[in-house]
């Protein structure tokens, strides 16, 4: 590896963190080792919870990250893994958002 390698893949890494900051769900165009960064994924998912869909699978089982998307967006926890999506912490958080949404109509969850 060349000093250099290292600075294309930073080069690679903030332009996609700057992607999915403006639109989370262009985490599914990103090579397969971009959806594999954490950093990445979880500006993705804080941006549009749905994005949880396009993350490496194993991101799909971190807490933190699969908290972040469905506080944005309640519905990403489809994409959360089995273990998560059952998780008590997981489940009252989106329970607790669902509830605050109905409670005011003009609330637009997700976006």
């Amino acid at each position: 590896m060349y000093p250099c390698d290292d600075l294309h893949a930073e080069s690679d890494k903030e332009v996609a963190i700057r992607t999915v900051q403006q639109n989370g769900t262009l985490l599914e165009y990103l090579q397969p080792h971009l959806r594999r960064d954490r950093e990445i994924v979880l500006e993705a998912v804080q941006q549009d919870g749905m994005a949880l869909e396009f993350a490496d699978l194993r991101l799909r089982n971190d807490k933190e990250i699969v908290l972040a998307a469905v506080q944005e967006d309640p519905s990403a926890i489809q994409w959360a893994s089995d273990s998560l999506s059952a998780d008590r912490e997981v489940v009252q958080m989106v329970d607790s958002i669902r509830r605050w949404s109905e409670s005011d109509p003009q609330l637009e969850l997700g976006h």
